[in-house]
């Protein structure tokens, strides 16, 4: 047990300032990030919308996603990511504010494209900021610390939520805008300013003595990898749209008690994430991928072979252990292809390929569900992550 802890604890240690500063100000954000997570229940419990627009609302938000990639990800490079984040979070919470009083599906679906364009635009400063403060072999924790602060204010954030949507659904754009709003004043006043420079260190040359310097569009490794990213990330998206409606009708669980399996979902990734990453720091990156790839499917894929709470909370377990292993390690990957003056453009790129994975396999898991049934669906996403993982093994 004291081993255990030991190597727990160490998982934390020598970690740069600025790296746990951009954790506390994703911890702020993400404790009221509930309105995307209960969109679908929003649209078509309270405003008597289909599972088809909900489909639709969620895939504009993936095209503002797309959109803030590559501002986001364009103004770090060339202002820095101090700002890129202050104005991200604060016109985010004011479009979230605003979204709460809509009802006509037309104004909420562009309202979802500007809150995205404005909130997501922090993704790629965010990434690019970890990867400028972060050692080569520390960025895998310096991921794994935001995470832990994401899925931390998701294990308050839904739970809350849940509670909150029993109330009155307007709560929760309340919270989610008045939490963005908090953070971007964190940003101003605690974040120092983050410029990105080319690589000065012999270990960080070392990483990158064989990266290309052009842009990541043109780097064939890249574009593969984010095929398969693409793939999985439209696998995980159904955690936002299908997974919940799913749930709710199929399953029988409330509101609150989804919210509270969602954050049994992040309790995971808190216990378990950065030990886990501090372990495979050395191992192969795509053989972790491949396996958090089949976990990802696996974990969606099985849904309709029992039923019941019990065999819902393994679900949720296999694909948060693939979650764990995948997500962080796929964007330290991509980093590690991109020279210095050009951090903010992969990272840019790589947002806009999970914002496409929203903006198509969104309404894409909607038709199937509608269309075929939710059991087609699963088996297609336990056959995608199968896909993937043999992907990602051909690369390696």
């Amino acid at each position: 047990m004291k081993q255990f802890i030991h190597h727990y604890a160490s998982a934390y240690r020598g970690l740069p300032r600025e790296a746990w500063i951009l954790s506390i100000i994703l911890l702020i954000n993400r404790s009221g990030s509930i309105v995307l997570f209960f969109m679908s229940l929003y649209l078509t419990q309270k405003l008597g919308y289909t599972v088809n627009d909900a489909g639709t609302v969620l895939s504009s938000y993936g095209l503002g996603m797309m959109a803030g990639a590559f501002l986001g990800g364009t103004f770090t490079d060339r202002n820095g990511a101090k700002y890129v984040k202050f104005f991200a979070l604060l016109f985010g919470g004011i479009c979230f504010l605003i979204l709460g009083y809509l009802n006509n599906l037309t104004s909420i679906i562009v309202m979802m494209f500007f809150a995205a364009l404005t909130g997501e635009s922090l993704r790629p400063a965010n990434a690019a900021a970890i990867i400028h403060v972060c050692p080569p072999e520390k960025r895998a924790r310096g991921f794994g610390l935001s995470r832990l602060a994401i899925n931390l204010g998701v294990s308050i954030g839904p739970a809350i939520g849940g509670f909150l949507a029993t109330v009155d659904y307007l709560l929760l754009f309340w919270l989610d805008g008045i939490t963005c709003m908090l953070a971007s004043v964190f940003v101003w006043f605690f974040l120092p300013e983050i410029h990105h420079a080319e690589p000065n260190s012999t270990a960080e040359r070392s990483v990158q003595q064989d990266v290309s310097p052009t842009p990541p569009w043109r780097d064939p490794i890249v574009l593969l990898i984010l095929f398969l990213a693409f793939l999985c990330s439209g696998i995980f998206r159904q955690l936002y749209n299908t997974w919940p409606i799913y749930v709710r009708v199929i399953e029988q669980l409330s509101e609150d008690q989804i919210g509270l399996l969602m954050a049994f979902n992040a309790v995971l990734v808190i216990l378990i994430e950065m030990p886990l990453l501090h372990y495979l720091e050395r191992k192969s990156q795509l053989i972790i991928l491949s396996i958090g790839a089949l976990l990802i499917g696996g974990g969606f894929g099985i849904m309709p072979l029992s039923n019941g709470l019990a065999f819902l909370v393994f679900t949720v377990f296999l694909w948060t252990i693939g979650e764990i292993l995948f997500f962080p390690l796929l964007g330290v990957f991509i980093a590690g292809r991109a020279h210095g003056s050009n951090r903010g453009q992969y990272m840019g790129f790589f947002t806009f390929t999970m914002a496409l994975a929203m903006v198509l396999m969104t309404p894409a898991g909607s038709w199937v569900y509608d269309s075929y049934g939710p059991d087609t669906l699963w088996y297609a996403a336990g056959s995608l992550g199968i896909f993937s993982m043999l992907g990602f093994l051909i690369i390696n």
